[in-house]
């Protein structure tokens, strides 16, 4: 059964994702781009679908839920219509000096 949730994907996650495609090009070329660009993708959408999947991050933001994509994680949130990725970061990056409150 389809979800009737959208997607939303905030400026900074979509300037996150730009940087994350572009790096991914030049040091491994494009048909890794397209691979990683492939697996981030499919887990935006199995985030519309299973959203209570991702990890709780209350520890940064009350309500923030984060899932680990290879060496990223998408930070998000769930409402009851909505999924709004807020930001896509390097695991070893430290999310609370990126994240918004």
């Amino acid at each position: 059964m389809r979800s009737s949730r959208r997607l939303d994907v905030t400026e900074d996650a979509e300037d996150d994702l730009r940087s994350i495609l572009e790096y991914t090009l030049a040091t491994w070329g494009e048909r890794q781009r397209d691979v990683y660009a492939a697996r981030i993708d499919l887990a935006l959408d199995e985030l519309i679908q299973h959203p209570y999947w991702g990890r709780p991050r209350d520890d940064l933001s009350p309500g923030l839920r984060s899932r680990l994509v290879e060496k990223h994680v998408v930070y998000y949130r769930v409402d009851d219509d909505v999924v709004t990725i807020t930001r896509i970061l390097h695991e070893k990056m430290d999310a609370a000096s990126h994240l918004r409150p």
